[in-house]
């Protein structure tokens, strides 16, 4: 635990990929405040924002896949009435990441194929 800007924060470490990585947890209303004042102390060191594509890189160089990105959840197919649930969302969350998803790879578009268990 932590105070940024005054405010109360959880800070936890992760960098899954070997690179230096933190997540801020705190309350939503004190996002933007939390999130310029973070902005504002890495600047002041050179950071630089390098996007969503950047994030997902680290992941996959470094051997971590990421969900959504390089494997899919079960959800349109796992439940019913789930996958209207989902489609009907897509702009919450991330509803939206397997709509519409392709599969590639050698085991094909068939989803089954790609999860196992321990029967």
């Amino acid at each position: 635990m932590t105070k940024i800007d005054g405010k109360d924060m959880r800070v936890i470490r992760l960098g899954m990929s070997g690179n230096l990585a933190y997540e801020v947890h705190g309350p939503i209303q004190e996002f933007d405040a939390v999130y310029r004042k973070i902005w504002e102390a890495g600047r002041s060191f050179g950071a630089k924002k390098l996007g969503f594509r950047a994030y997902c890189m680290n992941h996959t160089e470094g051997g971590f896949p990421n969900i959504f990105i390089h494997y899919p959840m079960p959800w349109y197919e796992s439940e019913p009435g789930l996958a209207e649930f989902c489609t009907a969302r897509l702009g919450e969350g991330s509803y939206g990441f397997n709509y519409n998803r392709r599969l590639y790879g050698s085991v094909g578009n068939d989803l089954q194929s790609r999860f196992c268990n321990t029967l």
